[in-house]
């Protein structure tokens, strides 16, 4: 494994955060205009492929495909997380060419009508995102009386950069997610004291019932290179008075110890978290990787990065995940 953090470190974070049901239905909430809201039949959701295949075979990706019904509606709904760090076009672009593999499946499978789509785009890069809330930027046109005559899908426009860390609300992982991604490129702020503060507005029941403590840590220490695990795990633990959340965030610490992340760790690097658990998966067993795989499972990491890390096979990780 490399010792530079991955580039895909955003793109794995979100897409455990938001293959989750529960975390979906509270994105809804907390972003989409109320007369969409009002009108989706929540029981209906589930978590679909991600993966068009246009008539030329080659591949498009949403981060985030969910598959639904609108109440009142007979159409299911393919709605479309396109996760950007950067700012530019390129996002906008991504959703067309999503629309279009979507309505050329239509067509291949023999369907009579398109299938609706709305398309969300979730960026929290650096300054505000300034390409509109539609299609129009992609044509280059700068009178919007012309807009009508041309392609102009709305779009849901997910600005963390517009958000203010008191405004976020939620269940205690979806608030976490939140401000993890609005703040975490903001050097002016310290994240692990960012989280012990937001945090010390749950309650003890609230934040014993944290499902992805592990994931969320992770993501902290794999991005932010100005705060040593040392410093994380400490801010996060002065909010977690219950045992059970205290166990599990002293578990994270004594496993990067014990899976050769000493060095990493008197360093204050994040790489050594990535050393540490490439040396310890080297080095176990096959029914030691198992347990590994069965403690990623319930810590919410998702199942393609479990099969990448303990390098099992993927019968055993299909094993562990049905």
């Amino acid at each position: 494994m490399p010792k530079k953090v991955p580039t895909g470190k955003h793109n794995n974070y979100f897409g455990c955060m938001f293959t989750d049901i529960r975390m979906v239905i509270e994105l809804i909430e907390f972003f989409f205009p109320k007369e969409l809201k009002e009108r989706i039949d929540y029981k209906t959701i589930e978590i679909c492929t991600n993966e068009f295949t246009d008539s030329e075979l080659s591949k498009k990706y949403a981060d985030v495909c969910i598959k639904l019904k609108i109440s009142g509606e007979d159409a299911y709904i393919n709605i479309m997380f396109e996760h950007k760090s950067t700012n530019d076009e390129g996002g906008i672009d991504q959703l067309r060419g999503y629309n279009n593999s979507r309505w050329d499946k239509d067509k291949s499978d023999g369907k009579k009508k398109r299938t609706p789509i709305i398309n969300v785009l979730f960026y929290h890069g650096d300054g505000e995102w300034k390409y509109g809330d539609n299609f129009n930027s992609l044509y280059g046109i700068k009178d919007p009386k012309l807009y009508r005559f041309f392609m102009s899908m709305p779009i849901i426009v997910i600005d963390l950069n517009k958000l203010e860390n008191k405004d976020i609300k939620g269940s205690i992982d979806f608030a976490t997610a939140i401000l993890l991604f609005a703040n975490i490129r903001e050097k002016s702020i310290t994240i692990g004291k960012a989280l012990s503060k937001l945090w010390s507005k749950y309650s003890k029941s609230e934040i014993s019932r944290i499902r992805f403590m592990e994931s969320h840590v992770t993501y902290i220490l794999n991005t932010r290179k100005d705060e040593t695990e040392e410093e994380v795990l400490e801010n996060i633990k002065k909010p977690c008075t219950e045992e059970k959340v205290m166990t599990l965030v002293d578990q994270i610490e004594e496993r990067g110890k014990k899976e050769g992340m000493e060095e990493g760790w008197k360093k204050g690097r994040k790489e050594g978290i990535e050393e540490g658990i490439e040396k310890g998966i080297e080095k176990g067993k096959k029914d030691e990787k198992m347990k590994l795989a069965k403690r990623m499972k319930d810590h919410g990491f998702p199942k393609e990065l479990v099969l990448k890390l303990t390098e099992l096979d993927k019968t055993d990780i299909d094993r562990i995940f049905d």
